[in-house]
C-alpha cells in the first residue's frame, strides 16, 4: 500500500530519483492495457466490423468543414495505365507497327542510335534498304538451297574453290518408288496422327569440273558484269559436234536425308536468299532478297541395295561418266513465265500446265546447263568426315 501512493505522489511532485527502466510500463494509463480496440464508429452495430469502422472513420474525418492542410492529403490518387490490348487484336498490331515506323525513322536520322540486340560493343557501319528482287525469278519462281552431310571432295587445309559451281542433276526413280511415296504421302495429307510424313527417295546426282581453271571460267559466262561474258573462247572443251562446252565429271549420287517444301504463299516466310549492292551506278544501293521454296540436305546414296533386293535392280538408273554443259540465254517462252513472276511474286503464271505435268512426270525445265547449276559455296564448311558408303566408293 505505501508502495502504490508513493507512485501516486510521484505525479504530483517531482521526485529526485530516477525511474527504473523495468518500472516505466507501470506509468502507461490504463486505456492501453488489454487487446487494441478499432475505432469508436458512429454507426454501433457495425463496430465489430473492423474494415468498414475504419473507412467510416476516415470518411468523415475528411467530410468536415475545415480541410486539413497537409498538401500531400490533397493530391488525388494517380490514374492506373490502361490495361495492355491483346497481342491478337488489331488495335495491338496497329500500335506496334506505327512504333516500328518511328523507330525506323529515328535510327535513319541517328545511325548512331541503332544498337545490336545482343552485342551492345559493336556500332552501325552502315545500312541497306531491303528489297525484293524480280529480276531474278527463275521459271519455277523460287530457289533451291541444297546442303551435304559430308564433304563431296577430299579433305584438306585449302577450300577447292571448284565446291562455287558443280551441276545437280535430279535422278529418275524406279515407277514403284515413285508411286509408294505418293501414296504414302497422299496418306499423311488425309491423316498426318497416324501416317507420318514420308522421306522423299529423289536422288541427285553430283558432277564437278576437273580443274580449277574449268570452274573460273564457268563463272565468268555468269557474271553480268563482264562484258566477254558471251565469248565462246571461254570454253574449255568441246563436245561430240565440235562445239564449246564445260566438261563435268561425275562425283556420286546422293539421296534426301531431310527437305523442307513450300509454297508461293510461305516461300519468304522461313529463309531468303541475299545479295548485297553497293554500286549505285549499276542499280540501287540495296540488299536484294529472292525467295527459297525447296531445303534439302543431302547425303550419300545408301539405297541401292533397298531398290535390288526389292528386285528393281533392272530400273537401277544409268548415270553418264560426264557432262557437256553449254550456257545460253533464256528462251522467249521462260523469259515470259519470268515476268510473270516478276509482276506478281505469289502468283503461279502456269498453274494448268504445271498440274498437267506433274501427271505426266514432266515438269517445266530451264535451258541446258543453267537449270541445275549452282554455287554452293558451303560445301567444304560441312563436317570433313570422310567416310563413304561402299557402293559410293565403287562409283567413284
Amino acid at each position: 500500500m505505501t508502495w502504490r501512493l508513493a507512485i501516486q505522489a510521484s505525479s504530483k511532485t517531482q521526485s529526485t530519483h530516477s525511474l527504473h527502466p523495468q518500472d516505466r510500463m507501470l506509468l502507461r494509463p490504463l486505456q492501453t492495457l488489454g487487446k487494441p480496440k478499432a475505432a469508436d464508429s458512429a454507426v454501433s452495430f457495425l463496430r465489430r466490423t473492423e474494415y468498414i469502422s475504419s473507412v467510416t472513420a476516415k470518411s468523415k474525418h475528411d467530410a468536415g468543414p475545415l480541410r486539413s492542410l497537409n498538401p500531400s492529403a490533397l493530391r488525388r490518387a494517380t490514374k492506373r495505365p490502361s490495361p495492355e490490348p491483346d497481342k491478337d487484336s488489331p488495335a495491338y498490331v496497329k500500335r506496334k507497327i506505327d512504333q516500328s515506323f518511328s523507330v525506323a525513322a529515328a535510327n535513319l536520322k541517328d545511325k548512331s542510335r541503332v544498337r545490336h540486340p545482343t552485342k551492345r560493343n559493336l556500332k552501325l557501319v552502315d545500312s541497306y534498304p531491303m528489297i525484293p528482287d524480280l529480276e531474278a525469278f527463275p521459271d519455277y519462281g523460287g530457289y533451291f538451297t541444297i546442303k551435304f552431310t559430308n564433304n563431296p571432295v577430299p579433305a584438306s587445309g585449302v577450300y577447292d574453290k571448284r565446291l562455287l559451281n558443280a551441276v545437280i542433276k535430279p535422278g529418275t526413280l524406279p515407277e514403284e518408288v515413285e508411286t509408294t511415296f505418293k501414296l504414302a504421302k497422299q496418306a499423311h495429307e488425309r491423316d498426318p496422327e497416324n501416317n507420318p510424313k514420308p522421306t522423299n527417295p529423289q536422288t541427285y546426282n553430283y558432277f564437278l569440273s576437273d580443274t580449277h581453271e574449268t570452274s573460273e571460267k564457268f563463272n565468268e559466262r555468269f557474271d553480268l558484269l563482264n562484258p566477254e561474258r558471251d565469248n565462246d573462247e571461254l570454253y574449255t572443251s568441246k563436245n561430240s559436234d565440235g562445239h564449246g562446252c564445260f566438261q563435268f565429271r561425275f562425283v556420286r549420287t546422293y539421296e534426301t536425308k531431310d527437305e523442307v517444301e513450300l509454297d508461293n504463299a510461305t516461300k519468304y516466310d522461313e529463309e531468303l536468299l541475299i545479295a548485297f549492292n553497293d554500286d549505285e551506278m549499276l542499280d540501287q544501293k540495296a540488299v536484294y532478297y529472292s525467295p527459297v521454296m525447296h531445303r534439302v540436305v543431302m547425303r550419300p546414296q545408301r539405297s541401292k541395295t533397298i531398290y535390288r533386293n526389292a528386285g528393281l535392280a533392272e530400273d537401277v538408273e544409268e548415270i553418264p561418266d560426264r557432262l557437256a554443259v553449254t550456257v545460253n540465254d533464256y528462251d522467249e517462252k521462260t523469259r515470259s513465265i519470268m515476268d510473270k513472276w516478276k509482276t506478281d511474286p505469289y502468283k503461279d503464271p502456269f498453274p494448268t500446265e504445271q498440274a498437267e505435268g506433274e501427271d505426266e512426270g514432266e515438269k517445266p525445265q530451264q535451258q541446258e546447263g543453267t537449270a541445275d547449276a549452282h554455287s554452293d559455296g558451303e560445301a567444304a564448311q560441312q563436317n570433313s568426315d570422310e567416310d563413304q558408303d561402299a557402293e559410293g566408293d565403287e562409283e567413284e
